[in-house]
């Protein structure tokens, strides 16, 4: 076989593997789950259809639930916005910040430190594309704007 034929065998043998590789890499990216995490004040097991409420009507949540995993013993930090978002962020105890009371305003300093590692840039370390949207008219100036999301939107800022 000539020198050139080898060569040309070997860079599609390559060129195969690397394909392989690949497929291998996405297969495994596939196989991680859809995270979805709806945070709603005022919002409790008796106000979705798919924990058995009947006077709310919830079709598409309660698509996403019969879908995949619900939860049904769930705490929060806090009865009120900034403290319980701070928590779910971060994975800390909100008091242990300068936060002692009440929430934050809009014009407020950011909560969240500079550094201090968040839930959406953790999973993005792991592969996950992550967005945020809020209503909320204090957090995203409150916490420092889009805190390790990719997208991130808050129709309080826009509209």
């Amino acid at each position: 076989m000539k020198r050139s034929h080898i060569a040309l065998l070997l860079a599609a043998l390559q060129l195969a593997s690397l394909s392989q590789l690949r497929a291998a890499e996405s297969a495994k990216l596939s196989t991680k789950p859809n995270i979805i995490i709806i945070l709603a004040d005022d919002l409790g097991i008796g106000n979705l259809s798919c924990y058995g409420a009947d006077h709310f009507k919830t079709p598409n949540i309660d698509k996403l639930a019969s879908q995949g995993m619900r939860f049904t013993d769930g705490h929060s930090s806090s009865g009120v916005c900034s403290p319980s978002r701070y928590t779910l962020l971060t994975g800390r105890y909100h008091w242990r910040t300068r936060l002692q009371r009440g929430v934050l305003g809009p014009w407020d300093q950011p909560l969240i430190a500079a550094g201090r590692l968040t839930v959406p840039q953790l999973l993005r370390e792991h592969g996950y594309a992550t967005a945020g949207f809020t209503g909320d008219a204090g957090i995203s100036t409150a916490f420092g704007h889009n805190q390790g999301f990719d997208t991130y939107y808050d129709k309080t800022m826009f509209g």
